[in-house]
């Protein structure tokens, strides 16, 4: 029998990150990689390295099931030239800057970010 999470962050996190998935999904039906039907959102900069981008559309790119394993798993050098194509400089050069922004994560965080996610839909 599963117990349920009594800690409010780790419960508002998971609603934040659905909802992050559900809006980036909104924005088309496609891989942006390869044109096959997307599966998720894949962060451009990783959530493990920037918690100033974890809800930042403008991280994020619609792939489907194959090219996020080759993303994660075979690290398949094919994958990130296209990821690079898809990417524009200036884009990444705009996350890159702001990626070591501060931030301080409490529930406040995952609440502000939520109420902005849910304007977007």
């Amino acid at each position: 029998m599963k117990r349920k999470s009594k800690n409010p962050i780790k419960k508002l996190r998971k609603e934040t990150d659905t909802k992050y998935q559900q809006v980036c999904m909104a924005g088309g039906e496609l891989c942006e990689l390869c044109g096959n039907t997307a599966y998720c959102c894949h962060h451009i900069i990783a959530k493990s390295l920037s918690n100033r981008l974890r809800y930042e559309l403008k991280n994020s790119l619609r792939v489907c099931i194959g090219c996020h394993n080759k993303i994660h798993s075979t690290a398949d050098p094919a994958i990130f030239r296209k990821i690079d194509k898809v990417v524009c400089k200036e884009r990444m050069n705009w996350l890159e800057k702001i990626r070591r922004e501060p931030v301080r994560i409490n529930l406040n965080y995952y609440k502000e970010n939520l109420e902005r996610l849910i304007k977007l839909c």
